[in-house]
Order: C-alpha cells, then sequence, then structure tokens
C-alpha cells in the first residue's frame, strides 16, 4: 500500500463517514414512515412495501459503508497505533481470543457464545501477548404453551481482554483473582498458571469510532485515543513486570 499522509487519510475517511451516517439516517427514515403510514392506514400495501423494502435496503448499505469505515481506521490508524506497543505478528479487525483461551480462565462464567474483534498477537517487552475486543452472550431459551421456542441474548461481558504469558509458571502469592470497579465498567485481573487475564467490563469495544466529521479532523488526537486504551493493559503489565514477588520466586 502506498503511503498517504494524514490529510489524505482524513479526506478518505470522513467521505466515507459521510456516506454511512447519510445512508443510514435515510434508511432508518423511510422504515419509520412505513410503520407510520401503515399505522395510521395512510398509503396503500404497494407504497408500504416500496418504502419498506427501500429502508431496509438503505440501512444495509449504511452497515456496509460503517464497515468499510472501521476497516479503513484499522488500517490506516489502529496498526500503526499497536506497532507503537507491540512486535505485531497477526492483526485481524474481524478476529478475537479463542473461546477456549477465555473459558480457560474462568474468569467470567455463564456465558454461551463469543463473539469479537481487533485481535492483535504478538510480544509486549518481550512477553507474548494476545489482545482483543470480546462479547459473551448468555442464550437463554424459552418454550411457550404452544411449544413455541424464544431465544434471549443478554451481554455478560463486553470490553477489550488481554492474556499475556510470562513465560514461567507465575508465583502463588500473587493474587489470583481480583475485580475492581474503575470508571466506566469494572476490571478483572486472573493469574492462570503462566498468564495473566487482563479484561475490562465497559460495554465498548477497542477503537471505536463514530461516522461524525469532527471525529477526524484531528487523526493525532483520534491515535491518542487508541493509545490510551491500549496503555490502561500495558500499564498493568508493566507493574506485574516490576513487581517484586514476581521478580524473587
Amino acid at each position: 500500500m502506498a503511503n498517504i499522509n494524514d490529510s489524505d487519510i482524513a479526506i478518505q475517511i470522513e467521505k466515507l463517514g459521510r456516506k454511512a451516517r447519510y445512508t443510514l439516517i435515510a434508511g432508518a427514515a423511510l422504515v419509520l414512515i412505513c410503520l407510520i403510514s401503515a399505522i395510521a392506514g395512510v398509503a396503500t400495501l404497494g407504497i408500504l412495501i416500496i418504502l419498506g423494502l427501500g429502508g431496509v435496503v438503505l440501512l444495509f448499505l449504511g452497515l456496509g459503508h460503517k464497515i468499510r469505515l472501521k476497516n479503513m481506521v484499522s488500517e490506516n490508524i489502529v496498526r500503526a497505533v499497536l506497532e507503537e506497543f507491540f512486535a505485531m505478528e497477526m492483526y485481524s479487525v474481524n478476529g478475537h481470543i479463542s473461546d477456549g483461551l477465555i473459558r480457560g480462565a474462568s474468569l467470567v462464567r455463564g456465558w454461551d457464545r463469543i463473539e469479537g474483534g481487533d485481535y492483535v498477537k504478538g510480544t509486549y517487552k518481550g512477553l507474548d501477548i494476545q489482545f482483543s475486543d470480546v462479547r459473551l452472550i448468555q442464550v437463554e431459551t424459552k418454550r411457550d404453551d404452544k411449544g413455541d421456542e424464544t431465544k434471549t441474548e443478554t451481554d455478560i461481558f463486553r470490553g477489550p481482554w488481554l492474556v499475556c504469558d510470562f513465560g514461567r509458571r507465575l508465583p502463588e502469592s500473587l493474587p489470583h483473582e481480583k475485580e475492581k470497579k474503575i470508571p466506566g465498567g469494572r476490571l478483572y485481573t486472573r493469574v492462570d498458571g503462566s498468564r495473566v487475564h487482563i479484561a475490562i467490563n465497559n460495554g465498548k469495544d477497542l477503537f471505536e469510532v463514530s461516522t461524525k466529521a469532527s471525529e477526524f479532523r484531528d487523526l493525532e488526537r483520534l491515535r491518542e485515543k487508541f493509545r490510551a486504551e491500549i496503555r490502561c493493559f500495558t500499564d498493568i503489565i508493566d507493574g506485574l513486570m516490576q513487581n517484586d514477588k514476581l521478580n524473587k520466586e
């Protein structure tokens, strides 16, 4: 990929953000008009079908533009910020930490399905790390008197999750599981053999951007926002690396 400067990146991203925003607004408006017209009985069936289908098509197009926006930000901004912290082996916008690794930590229980994104695999100061958004979903199935099933999905956990492998079994004297309230959510840490799991349940994904043009007028400010998200985890790892108990045992 040819190198492009911040001005070019900002122009491209702003255009895509504008497309996504206006298309989503138009699609939602058509669907709303369709529903209001149907309730009020002021439109024929044919008109309602046109409005409804038109709205759905625009919503799908808008979501497509939003996905392209996310991919463009990831490749042109997020990747470079990640490389400031980690020696990168892999970065996948749509990947996530494996369900086996998450489930094996027993840090969050009671979930049935996992989703995620922005998967990073590499090293931090010589330590192997994996890092991604994680969404842990509990699926509850209920059956009514007629035998019809209804499934309800509830987020048990949603937020960034990092796994750091110290390459040796960590001392028993370290606290093996901690949970504390932090601004905007809860921080979980767990020692699992040689690994430390660090997770923040804040209901948010990493490196998210809106479709507003103002978001991209200062790309350095956007980079600093992403750096701050990463430092929440690297500061904890740095603290562990300097821990006397860890270094002595």
